[in-house]
């Protein structure tokens, strides 16, 4: 995938909280990527066990990105169904590949849920998104847990219909369900030129993480930024 346009870089991330946490007894950390591959058509249905209970890759012939290990105790769950038609993409979207976008016209809301096992919480790294054409601002972008805590949230986000927008979290958002949700009915029979891709998460034991563990992350990640190159 290329560098993203703006924003930070969740891969970065990725790797700063997989070392900070692999130092912290008793919460191993996993990270899987969904890159929505491979996609054999456009217009496609999602799979809905697409990035469930992920231990390896290529997994039943779909494959993922991978750092620092799987999700062996996450389920994926795509849309807010009966309702949605949460389908694949291959290009146009930006400079992404293989995609995730809502084909009811109109309909305009995204959502992606990742749920833990009992005794285990989910990590949300970050994810990109891009648009087809040039349109608004989205009305919004957020996460929030399971009972419905806001845990990020911003409003008014021009999505790019050329490279992609990259949305990436340090630190890392935590809880049992997180709930990626994209508020695009705004531009009615656009909205399905809002696409999502690349979304990174892990697993750790539900445990809660010391603020030291969380002050070695952001010192690990300013460094990865000081030696990254766009």
């Amino acid at each position: 995938m290329s560098n993203p346009t703006t924003r930070l870089n969740w891969r970065a991330i990725v790797a700063a909280v997989l070392a900070a946490i692999a130092l912290a007894p008793g919460a191993p950390a996993r990270a899987t990527v969904l890159t929505f591959d491979p996609v054999a058509m456009n217009f496609e249905r999602v799979n809905q066990d697409y990035g469930d209970r992920v231990t390896m890759s290529p997994q039943d012939g779909l494959s993922y990105g991978t750092g620092g290990g799987f999700t062996p105790n996450v389920l994926v769950d795509y849309g807010i169904l009966p309702e949605a038609i949460p389908s694949y993409w291959t290009v146009g979207y930006g400079d992404l590949t293989n995609v995730l976008f809502e084909d009811q016209d109109g309909y305009g809301y995204l959502e992606v849920t990742l749920t833990a096992d009992s005794g285990w919480d989910v990590f949300l790294y970050g994810f990109d998104m891009a648009a087809y054409a040039n349109v608004s601002p989205v009305n919004s972008v957020s996460v929030r847990d399971g009972v419905g805590n806001v845990l990020f949230s911003e409003g008014n986000v021009a999505i790019p219909a050329s490279g992609h927008l990259s949305f990436a979290f340090a630190p890392v958002l935590q809880a049992h369900v997180l709930i990626v949700a994209i508020d695009a009915h705004n531009l009615g029979s656009l909205s399905d030129d809002i696409a999502i891709d690349n979304i990174a998460f892990g697993q750790t034991n539900a445990l809660p993480v010391k603020m030291s563990t969380w002050g070695r992350v952001k010192a690990l990640y300013r460094l990865s930024q000081r030696n990254h190159s766009p």
